[in-house]
């Protein structure tokens, strides 16, 4: 009987992210959470419903593919090939006006809890920036 062989090609990268997040100890996956989008979290979160049993191989290569994209910066681009690049371009020193207002909505949020006495322009609260960004971003 033949053994099959694991690549991590077949793999989309929402869930070679989630293998990579999984690896990581607690604190970490905390501060890298942090620092995504709602939507990227809930993609995340998704795949990692959708893994299923992953082996110690399989962690492992994932694991490789991104130590590999992180000490050549290029590997990403050559291995997704034209598409990528395509969209790097179009991005390149794009601005996108709704992320610009939302970041905005952060900034009066954060001055609603940390300097209260300067007072926000509108109430804004984080059910109401999660509600604008399930608008505007999903």
């Amino acid at each position: 009987m033949a053994t099959a062989v694991i690549t991590t090609s077949s793999l989309t990268g929402p869930r070679k992210a989630a293998i990579a997040l999984l690896s990581l100890d607690e604190e970490l996956a905390s501060q890298v959470l942090s620092k995504m989008s709602l939507g990227d979290v809930k993609r995340l979160c998704e795949a990692v419903e959708d893994l299923g049993d992953v082996g110690g191989e399989l962690i492992q290569l994932v694991l490789n593919d991104l130590e590999r994209g992180l000490s050549d910066p290029l590997a990403m681009a050559r291995a997704s090939g034209p598409a990528y690049l395509r969209k790097l371009a179009e991005r390149r020193g794009a601005r996108d006006a709704q992320l610009d207002d939302y970041r905005w909505w952060l900034e009066e949020l954060r001055v609603g809890l940390f300097a209260q006495e300067l007072k926000t322009p509108q109430p804004v609260s984080v059910k109401r920036l999660e509600k604008i960004w399930a608008q505007t971003f999903t």
